[in-house]
């Protein structure tokens, strides 16, 4: 059912000329929301074979990191060697020559999103697995542990390359950590050399001004790209609203004086 849906997904996004991103950004909030439904709390059991094959103990290195390896080589053939990948790729470089060569584009269109829901059932199904029952919302969980850790390597990147801001990045850290992981955002928190960089924020002694005008630069220049890639005027405005709204909280947040 899901595979199916996202097919009809691809061909409404063909026909309406949307934003690829922002329908299926939009869908995982549906499928986020059907599943609380469906399951408000954890509970049920994995089927067997699944759990055997999900905490399996292969040598040298973890199951999850055979299964990325045996799915990147599974990905890398259907896009790069296989007669459909070259389609689907002549469709997102420029899918009226495809079209002129005879080809349903709303068709391989379709196919290519009911490919990525295959993978994203696959993905669901190896969740469960390595967990052993089901939880709606440990996808969330996660997606807000793998965001926590990239942003807690920008900030550290961001302590030796001052393009890069460290506050605003081990802020976003922290956030994730308080909602996926307790154990995670105690040891940021408590880091000795990370620790400083937000503990003053998080105990409301305020934002540095550095802090501040990176944040805000980062941000705007983000939003700009943004509504530039992104045609849609209801998007647009949505994007520059919330933009708005996250500088007036940060310019009436406390400025911090670092003393030197």
């Amino acid at each position: 059912g899901a595979i199916a849906v996202y097919a009809v997904l691809g061909a409404v996004i063909h026909i309406r000329a949307l934003p690829s991103i922002v329908v299926t950004l939009g869908m995982s909030f549906v499928w986020g929301g059907l599943a609380v439904l469906i399951l408000p709390s954890p509970g049920g059991q994995a089927p067997a074979f699944i759990r055997t094959l999900m905490t399996a103990k292969p040598p040298f290195v973890p199951i999850a990191i055979v299964a990325s390896i045996l799915i990147a080589v599974i990905a890398h053939y259907i896009v790069m060697r296989s007669s459909f990948g070259v389609l689907m790729r002549g469709v997102g470089g420029n899918f009226r020559s495809v079209e002129r060569s005879g080809w349903s584009v709303i068709g391989i269109r379709a196919a290519t999103f009911a490919l990525a829901g295959f993978f994203a059932v696959l993905s669901g199904i190896a969740l469960v697995g390595l967990t052993t029952s089901a939880d709606a919302n440990i996808a969330l969980r996660y997606t807000l542990l793998s965001v926590g850790w990239l942003s807690v390597v920008l900030g550290v990147i961001g302590i030796f390359l001052p393009v890069l801001p460290t506050t605003p990045f081990l802020l976003l850290a922290a956030a994730c950590f308080a909602r996926s992981s307790p154990r995670f955002y105690t040891w940021l928190v408590g880091h000795p050399h990370l620790g400083p960089w937000i503990r003053d924020y998080l105990e409301g002694q305020g934002i540095p001004l550095k802090g501040k005008v990176y944040t805000l630069l980062l941000m705007w220049t983000s939003i700009g790209f943004a509504c530039w890639l992104v045609p849609l005027f209801w998007a647009r405005v949505g994007m520059l609203t919330s933009a708005t709204l996250v500088s007036i909280y940060i310019l009436r947040q406390k400025t911090l004086v670092v003393r030197r």
